[in-house]
């Protein structure tokens, strides 16, 4: 039985044990859980920002190449009254060209970009543009087509650096995803071996139970057996003692026949001590 009892101490020993492998493997199951919904929001995070820089830098590129096209067209109507004024100081435009101007000051109004603070000051060319006194002289018209040339080669250089910006944060973003998609990827097999031990610990959890009673069904038939050895060794020592006693009592009766027959009778001595040998 003791050894038993051993057993059973080993058993608990182990399942308290495995309980507790059990316990660790669930928060580390957990974490596997909540950092891989880290991962997939940071992923749809990523992927939302990267539609909406994506947007916007497309925005400003096209809006960048509407003004770029104004002041082309801009630039145009200029060197056509130049060619008119036949290198006359100051000429009467036509009116064609006049709302030509016009127009392009109310294309531009209609964009919303900032282009990168050159906004103040296209709107203040066009509007010495929209004013026929000013490009009706030729000074100013030389003026104006040079300021025109370098705010095309401004906005120019804005399209380009706009156009790497969005090839640099396509390849970043790229990046981003590819290291999630791979985290993701550690955490599920994380999670896949994770799972695989918390099977294997259920298992050996049931094993260890099923040994446990087990063990102690047996351990309680040992004590019965126990008990009932016990109970059978009394009434062995109950009857033996019985026995011992009742002997007494015929070795006593048989003394005092003896005692008796020898007063009365003294030649059968010898008989009844031959009959007790």
């Amino acid at each position: 039985m003791i050894e038993n009892q051993r057993h059973d101490m080993t058993i608990s020993r182990h399942l308290n044990s495995n309980n507790h492998a059990i316990g660790r493997n669930g928060k580390y199951i957990s974490r596997a859980l909540a950092e891989f919904n880290q991962y997939e929001s940071l992923r749809n995070l990523i992927t939302v920002n990267r539609e909406r820089f994506s947007t916007f830098t497309k925005t400003s590129i096209k809006n960048s190449q509407k003004v770029n096209e104004l002041m082309t067209n801009a630039k145009k109507l200029l060197i056509a009254a130049s060619k008119q004024a036949a290198g006359h100081a100051f000429i009467q435009l036509p009116s064609n060209l006049i709302s030509g101007f016009t127009e392009i000051r109310v294309e531009f109004a209609n964009t919303s970009d900032n282009m990168n603070g050159l906004r103040p000051i296209i709107s203040s060319l066009l509007q010495v543009m929209a004013d026929p006194s000013n490009v009706g002289k030729d000074a100013i018209r030389a003026h104006l087509v040079k300021m025109l040339h370098d705010v095309k080669k401004s906005i120019s250089q804005r399209i380009d650096e706009l156009e790497q910006r969005l090839d640099g944060a396509d390849a970043v973003f790229e990046a981003l995803l590819k290291n999630i998609a791979e985290n993701k990827t550690r955490v599920q097999k994380l999670q896949e071996r994770l799972d695989s031990e918390r099977v294997s610990l259920e298992k050996r959890k049931s094993v260890l139970v099923d040994a446990r009673t087990r063990s102690a069904n047996i351990t309680n038939l040992s004590k019965s057996a126990i008990e009932i050895r016990h109970q059978q060794c009394a009434n062995m020592r109950e009857d033996s003692t019985r026995r011992v006693v009742s002997n007494q009592k015929l070795k006593n009766i048989v003394a005092q026949i003896e005692e008796i027959l020898q007063e009365r009778f003294g030649q059968l001595k010898g008989f009844f001590i031959e009959l007790d040998q």
